[in-house]
């Protein structure tokens, strides 16, 4: 909303430019602000809390459903019928994203941000 304004919305891009224009900046930059408004609470295209099932071994992970549709990049028919689903790491020193087969993924009504402050600790506190 604030840069709904034109006044806000220009100055933000004089200040947003630097970033934008230099090439390491400008990767590390994008990649922090999209992780950014994947955690905004207005943001249309929130991730979902999911679980995957590891059929063989009956073990279930816990990861953020970041992309239900991989038709456009690239990858072919290998991915149809799969989506992205990101596992974060205890800590936040990082974490996977897999493509993951959706008769694997169960959505829960986890909320993103309950999902991530909890894989930060290894979900010891509660």
């Amino acid at each position: 909303m604030f840069l709904s304004f034109k006044a806000t919305a220009s100055a933000f891009y004089w200040l947003e430019y630097p970033f934008k224009e230099v090439p390491i900046l400008r990767n590390v930059y994008s990649a922090v602000k999209d992780l950014i408004q994947f955690f905004d609470n207005d943001a249309k295209k929130a991730g979902k809390v999911v679980l995957v099932d590891f059929p063989k071994t009956g073990v279930k992970a816990i990861g953020l459903l970041t992309r239900g549709d991989l038709s456009n990049f690239g990858f072919g028919s290998d991915v149809k019928g799969s989506s992205a689903v990101y596992f974060p790491m205890s800590y936040q020193l990082g974490g996977y994203t897999l493509v993951v087969p959706n008769n694997t993924i169960t959505e829960t009504n986890m909320k993103v941000d309950q999902a991530m402050k909890l894989a930060l600790t290894g979900w010891m506190n509660n």
